[in-house]
């Protein structure tokens, strides 16, 4: 098979199929020629090609995200890799696995004047795990041990512990073009790195499970990928103890014990009513990633639950409510399942009691009029329409917010960038996850968040399974429900930022399939129509 003559790309490129890499995002360039090259022509490795750097680290963000596996991006040299910065961070604040490969001039070009040339190594370091330099191949055998060394450690790096994002800054040489068949005497060297699945000591164990019993416990939520085993396990367990589950949707945990209305019962718990002091746990356990609930962050910043427990592989102290008294490193499905192996029929008053209340609240909402086409209404509505178990991405903003009121009964898939929690990449992390999941995908995005992010939809593989669905309020509506942009005279221009972008045509250009709703009526049949077609479309919800 003739390939890159790059005897150490040829190396790479057999290194990351061996270690399990299924998919490279690559972005056109000259000086990344080899790399492209090489795995394009690697069996086992589907490339997917994508011009803007912004969109295509957000792409295999969506792509790693969904399958949990690594993900190659491989760009140019330059300010190319600099365009990936914001797909690494949301990458590393979810912990999520990519290994960055970007291409660089030889060292001793670097500041001199040589032309797409930048202080590349080393340039992610505050947003990835660690920072790797492939060397350049000499053609001896210690060459190509330290490639192999090198290649084994950023991939391991990228899932191992907790999971995220890893640089690999590789220097190459002219010729960028030259092939030649692959050389057996440069042979990859694969060096897997095996994890124990981390349990608690039984000592341990039973020192923290003498402090919870016969306490009011609450489970506390953020976001996470699905884990079925974990879900099941904390059903069984509420319906066992005195545990109380309040998990956002994000969190993927659903069931009859499991209520997803988070922001509505703490709001309702910050209104000093006579239920406060009966609801507030005594033992707080927070598993999965950034809340997005404000009332959630500021009743526990502003009222010491008693006592806090993390259940988190982390790389240090995560403190969300200044309250945290201990941090465990361990598999939290295994931790729950010994929870619920040493659980007898407790006191179960305080889940009956936090489960009633979510309960009413969920009623209360749900018995509100939808006459008026407004936000509210339509999340409700949309949820309605939603194919049961399939994916949905929310962007950030005014979606995320709206669509982590629903009670997850359709078990759908949910999945929101909240690492970092901008607009960036919302629409890109959509398609990423479409062209791997094989079900039906739906993005809820604000208008401005899809404009932002519309070179995504610049790629000739667009998947058919998805639908995107754009609340458009014309703006930032986010701002809106904010007590401090409306009170300042710069609240339209600098916060609202008001656009008139034409949706339709901008759908035509890039010939996605069109469709507009401006009633509940349209909104349904439009959705309906955009699923049955099983064809990338976009609804358009005009307010």
């Amino acid at each position: 098979m003739e390939t890159t003559s790059n005897k150490h790309i040829q190396i790479l490129a057999d290194l990351l199929y061996k270690r399990g890499v299924r998919h490279a995002v690559v972005m056109p360039g000259s000086r990344n020629a080899p790399i492209s090259i090489a795995l394009n022509r690697q069996p086992g490795i589907e490339c997917h090609v994508v011009v803007d750097e912004r969109c295509g680290g957000f792409l295999a963000l969506g792509m790693a995200q969904y399958t949990r596996e690594c993900v190659a991006v491989v760009c140019t040299s330059g300010t190319a890799v600099l365009d990936l910065s914001p797909a690494v961070a949301e990458a590393y604040y979810q912990s999520i696995p990519l290994l960055v490969i970007s291409a660089d001039r030889p060292e001793e070009w670097i500041d001199q004047d040589d032309s797409q040339t930048i202080r590349q190594n080393g340039i992610l370091s505050n947003f990835v795990k660690k920072s790797f330099c492939l060397p350049m191949f000499g053609g001896t055998g210690k060459d190509i041990s330290w490639a192999n060394r090198v290649i084994n450690d950023a991939v391991n790096m990228t899932m191992c512990g907790r999971k995220g994002p890893v640089h690999l800054n590789v220097p190459l040489d002219i010729p960028l073009y030259e092939l030649s068949c692959v050389d057996n005497k440069v042979k990859s060297h694969m060096v897997p790195l095996y994890e124990p699945v981390k349990v608690l000591e039984e000592k341990a164990f039973k020192a923290l499970f003498d402090r919870i019993s016969n306490k009011k416990v609450m489970l506390l939520a953020g976001f996470m990928p699905k884990s079925d085993g974990l879900n099941s396990v904390l059903n069984e367990l509420a319906t066992k103890s005195n545990l109380a589950i309040m998990a956002e949707g994000i969190s993927n945990l659903c069931g009859d014990f499991v209520n997803n209305n988070v922001e509505s019962f703490f709001s309702f718990l910050l209104e000093g009513n006579s239920h406060k002091e009966i609801l507030r746990p005594e033992v707080l356990i927070v598993v999965g990633g950034a809340l997005v609930s404000k009332s959630c962050k500021k009743l526990f910043r502003e009222n010491n639950p008693g006592l806090t427990i993390r259940i988190s592989p982390e790389d240090s102290l995560i403190d969300t409510f200044k309250s945290l008294d201990l941090q465990v490193d361990v598999d939290k499905e295994m931790f729950f399942k010994e929870l619920l192996a040493k659980s007898v029929n407790f006191d179960s008053r305080y889940s009956s009691a936090v489960n009633k209340v979510c309960a009413e609240l969920r009623q209360k909402c749900q018995s509100c009029s939808i006459d008026n086409f407004d936000e509210e209404g339509i999340f409700r509505a949309i949820y309605d329409i939603i194919p049961e178990g399939s994916v949905v991405h929310l962007s950030n903003g005014t979606s995320v917010r709206y669509g982590l009121q629903w009670q997850n009964e359709k078990r759908l898939e949910l999945y929101s960038n909240r690492g970092t929690s901008g607009i960036d990449g919302c629409t890109s992390t959509a398609v990423g996850s479409a062209m791997v999941n094989g079900t039906t995908t739906t993005l809820i995005t604000g208008d401005l968040s899809f404009l932002y992010d519309s070179n995504s939809l610049w790629n000739d593989n667009l998947p058919d399974n998805l639908v995107i669905v754009i609340i458009n309020n014309h703006g930032g509506g986010i701002f809106s429900k904010m007590k401090g942009p409306r009170e300042v005279e710069e609240y339209e221009k600098y916060f609202y930022t008001p656009q008139k972008v034409n949706v339709e045509k901008l759908s035509s250009a890039y010939g996605i399939d069109y469709y507009c709703a401006d009633n509940y009526t349209t909104l349904k049949t439009s959705m309906e129509a955009a699923y049955a077609k099983n064809q990338i479309a976009i609804v358009d919800v005009s307010l």
